[in-house]
């Protein structure tokens, strides 16, 4: 039998390291999702980096889930 997915509390979200990145590309180092108090799920991609002065730093990006609230991906 199948685990239900994990759904979000609205307001949170959870982001896992992306253990299919190879040295050099381009993929995140990063991907999860977010769920705004409205219920809309957002996606993220995060990769990891250096500031000028050489301080730790996340770039994000954040995207509309490509998948509507009744799970047809239209």
């Amino acid at each position: 039998m199948d685990k239900p997915k994990y759904e979000h509390k609205p307001g949170n979200g959870s982001a896992f390291k992306n253990n299919f990145k190879k040295e050099g590309d381009s993929k995140p180092d990063w991907k999860g999702e977010i769920k705004l108090e409205d219920g809309t799920l957002l996606k993220i991609a995060m990769w990891e980096g250096e500031t000028k002065n050489g301080a730790p730093k996340l770039s994000i990006k954040v995207d509309k889930d490509k998948e509507g609230r009744d799970g047809i991906p239209f």
